[in-house]
């Protein structure tokens, strides 16, 4: 348990990073769809990973997944997932 909370102190940080990475896309206005709705799609998506977040240190608080793992994986997930569309967008 102290393992995991180690790590999610380290992990912490990024947070701020990886939300702007993930919101920058959906927030960015295009001539298809309402800005309303990207704004509105950044708010839910950046929710998921908070949630996604606290599950995964409960679960590696519990010993169910390794404590690394546990506070490192919304944050690569979720950074890389944003690196990806942010570089998609016009």
């Amino acid at each position: 348990m102290l393992d995991t909370k180690l790590h999610g102190r380290l992990a912490a940080p990024w947070t701020c990073l990886v939300v702007v990475l993930i919101a920058l896309p959906f927030g960015a206005a295009s001539g298809r769809r309402n800005v309303f709705v990207g704004v509105a799609s950044s708010i839910l998506i950046c929710f998921t990973y908070f949630v996604l977040q606290q599950l995964s240190l409960a679960l590696g608080s519990g010993g169910h997944v390794p404590p690394w793992a546990a506070a490192w994986s919304p944050n690569a997930a979720f950074g890389l997932t944003g690196l990806f569309l942010t570089a998609r967008v016009r």
